[in-house]
């Protein structure tokens, strides 16, 4: 293990920050790039990391991190004001980014693996009434054209935003009022707009 990783240019003492800036910056690019992790993925490990991560645990030594000192951390982050996703979502960061660690011979074992997350209560979503859909396309009757056909477009098929923007003419059949949604479109950290296929 030290010989790797004299190989690869760590040393024993290398620091969670240290590394995760590698990750984060060299490391998670190049799986994008390889078409082996998706660009929206690499964004929310980013933010994990630079948000939650790195601002609480950037210093301590990566030979350091223990199971006990993780669920501190989560515990801080909790009285912080962060969610039980938000808290999920940064320990998943952290765990991927360890499994890479122990990979490399940096560390022996992951020790986000014997930490358990935060229990997350789904939220029951509370559809709009006839009513309220009713004041809403009323509403919308001053919007733009544009606007106001795709609310009512999202409103009556029951579409995210991401999914009514990226529908083409050939996805509608208005005489059969049928719509095909197989896209979605989000805008990236990059600075650039991605259309990708629907889950």
């Amino acid at each position: 293990a030290k010989r790797a990783r004299k190989m690869a240019g760590w040393t024993s003492d290398e620091k969670l920050g240290d590394f995760l800036n590698w990750w984060t910056t060299e490391y998670l690019p190049r799986r994008v790039a390889n078409g082996r992790l998706a660009e929206e993925t690499m964004d929310g490990y980013e933010t994990s990391v630079r948000l939650h991560i790195t601002p609480r645990l950037g210093d301590v030594g990566l030979t350091d991190l223990t199971a006990t000192l993780l669920e501190e951390w989560l515990d801080d982050l909790a009285g912080d004001g962060l969610g039980p996703r938000g808290r999920q979502k940064a320990l998943r960061a952290l765990s991927v980014a360890l499994s890479v660690a122990v990979k490399r011979d940096l560390i022996g074992r992951n020790p986000a693996r014997s930490v358990e997350g935060p229990r997350v209560v789904a939220k029951r979503v509370k559809a709009w009434t006839r009513a309220q859909a009713g004041a809403f396309i009323a509403a919308s009757a001053d919007a733009p054209q544009l606007h106001g056909n795709l609310w009512l477009t999202q409103l009556g098929a029951g579409l995210r935003p991401s999914e009514a923007l990226a529908l083409h003419v050939e996805d509608v059949d208005l005489g059969r009022g049928r719509a095909r949604v197989h896209r979605n479109l989000s805008w990236r950290k990059s600075g650039r707009w991605v259309i990708k296929t629907t889950k």
